[in-house]
């Protein structure tokens, strides 16, 4: 993580901060399709629709969360899987 930190630093593209990152998080949600959910969804668990759902409906990260979220999908579950596809 500090070398990444370290490379954007040097292209002028660093700090940046979780709440700068918000937006482009959920716009990279709302521009993949169900099937791009069903398919990060390892586990088979089903919490791929709540958050395709939810990214449809949310006007924020935070409620986005906050709609998926359940007692089976904490909030550490459902950010770090929101923002596993935003990285690629």
């Amino acid at each position: 993580m500090a070398r990444a930190y370290e490379l954007e630093e040097a292209a002028g593209r660093a700090p940046v901060f979780w709440e700068n990152s918000h937006r482009a998080i959920l716009a990279r949600l709302r521009s993949m399709t169900a099937a791009d959910f069903a398919a990060l969804d390892q586990g088979r668990e089903g919490i791929w629709n709540r958050l395709y759902d939810a990214s449809r409906a949310a006007a924020s990260l935070p409620e986005l969360l906050a709609a998926a979220k359940t007692k089976r999908y904490a909030w550490p579950a459902c950010g770090g899987w929101c923002c596993g596809p935003t990285w690629d």
